[in-house]
């Protein structure tokens, strides 16, 4: 693959992405937080402003990106997740990229890029259904390629600082990434003892820099008069959620993810301890940056996989360092070096992954889907929905109606934890909908409907069940 120019290894990254994804576009629902994204996002392009008018845990950004996005794509799922998949190869062309400067020569760079887009696309919850650390981790790799492409230069360095403040907007995380280049590039100011004054003024102004898009987003809220509102959102917010952290999931995610990519973790474990020290400093950056991601996130203590995405990029770098050319492998694994070997590793891997994806993504019903479509067939216009606690928010989406409630998202209405983090006055969220007089409403059968039980039983009755989920539609009058 050394052969190829920077666009055609571009476009080589953007057609595995898409053949390694490709079932994944076509479900309804994967995870429901891409959901929210989507029924955020569109009411914001309807007029809502976030945090005043409709809300959700994370900051703005991750669903001004969505905006966006529909912008481009419209309301199609398929085309919306086709996006996202352009988006990740992009970024395995960057990690590409970042590893070169290293490695000139051999498949070590080629590597990077094609373990990091088979590791976002195999498991569902850590990278197949788009989530804020795909995002956020993209816009740290970009603030790290800047600064390897074009090392201590004013520019580069500014719009590095930028990458980090938009990944700062869609998630708070991305601190951690930007420790470790921070910290990076503070070892190779001492470690090289050149222009150190200017150097470390460079750094200084990309963190300084990495503050405005955040300055931007708090000054707008403050033309609305609700700065006090933002403050509490973006940065009191956190620490409530903090305090309110299931304890327990604190620490068996970190064997789990790197158990389940256990081939790359051992491959990165042998280059770690096979190539030469005079290696060290990408090995190094490459193992703080792997530390720092992990920290954010245990930091939360809760069982989710997709905060465990950011990890993927510096774990790929690192498992494709024993393609290095100064690595001196044990005899047993020289057929590691060999193409044919890799070309049928990759052969199985695209059968493999296209087959399950296939059966979970494509060949299993759509129950959210099919709720689409018993609305439509109602034949009521303008049809009042609500979600409840169907985790099926996407259907606001789908049918471009506007939810009934302030937080679209189910956990926070019925999550006595997120209630508590989000100072949310259910009941009068309640109150909105029954106000509303939904036609539809649709309930999990194995989750408490706590309000709602008694509003349901009166003015309601159950006319289909699809997957766990109970559809109702309103009595008639």
């Amino acid at each position: 693959m050394s052969r190829l120019t920077p666009l055609q290894t571009a476009l080589a990254y953007l057609a595995f992405a898409l053949i390694f994804r490709f079932f994944s576009f076509f479900p309804t629902l994967i995870d429901h937080d891409e959901s929210t994204y989507l029924v955020i996002a569109n009411e914001i392009l309807n007029g809502k402003r976030y945090w005043l008018d409709i809300f959700d845990t994370k900051p703005v950004g991750i669903f001004l990106l969505y905006a966006a996005f529909i912008k481009i794509a419209g309301n199609s799922i398929f085309f919306l997740r086709l996006l996202t998949t352009i988006w990740i190869g992009l970024t395995a062309w960057l990690i590409h990229d970042i590893q070169k400067r290293w490695i000139p020569k051999g498949h070590a760079p080629w590597l990077a890029g094609m373990f990091y887009l088979a590791m976002i696309s195999l498991f569902t919850f850590y990278g197949v259904s788009p989530n804020t650390e795909i995002y956020f981790s993209s816009m740290a790799i970009l603030a790290i390629w800047l600064n390897l492409r074009w090392p201590w230069k004013w520019g580069p360095m500014i719009l590095g600082g930028l990458a980090i403040g938009c990944g700062l907007i869609i998630k708070q995380a991305v601190i951690f990434d930007a420790v470790a280049l921070g910290l990076f590039l503070l070892w190779m100011i001492r470690r090289g003892n050149v222009e150190p004054l200017s150097r470390l003024m460079k750094v200084g102004a990309m963190a300084l820099v990495s503050f405005v898009p955040l300055g931007l987003v708090m000054s707008w809220y403050a033309r609305e008069g609700a700065l006090d509102v933002f403050l509490d959102h973006q940065f009191f917010l956190p620490g409530r959620y903090l305090d309110n952290a299931h304890r327990s999931f604190a620490w068996h995610m970190i064997p789990d993810f790197f158990l389940r990519y256990f081939l790359l973790t051992a491959l990165a474990i042998v280059a770690v301890v096979r190539l030469p020290f005079r290696q060290f400093p990408f090995i190094g950056f490459c193992l703080l940056w792997l530390f720092m991601a992990c920290l954010a996130a245990m930091l939360p203590k809760n069982a989710f996989g997709h905060y465990f995405i950011a990890l993927i990029p510096p774990l790929a770098c690192l498992a494709s360092l024993v393609w290095h050319p100064d690595i001196r492998l044990p005899k047993w694994m020289g057929w590691l070096h060999n193409p044919k070997a890799g070309y049928a590793v990759l052969i199985v891997f695209l059968l493999l992954n296209g087959l399950l994806q296939y059966n979970d993504y494509y060949s299993k019903p759509d129950p959210c889907l099919e709720a689409c479509k018993v609305v439509e067939s109602s034949g009521i216009k303008n049809p009042v929905i609500f979600t409840g606690t169907s985790n099926y928010q996407a259907l606001y989406f789908m049918l471009d109606v506007r939810p009934p409630v302030a937080y679209p998202h189910p956990s926070l209405l019925f999550d006595a934890r997120f209630r508590t983090v989000m100072e949310i006055d259910s009941t009068e969220e309640f109150k909105n909908v029954a106000a509303a007089e939904p036609d539809f409403c649709f309930f999990d059968l194995t989750a408490p409907r706590g309000d709602y039980a008694d509003w349901l039983e009166t003015y309601y009755s159950p006319m289909d069940t699809l997957g766990k989920v109970v559809v109702f539609q309103r009595n008639a009058n």
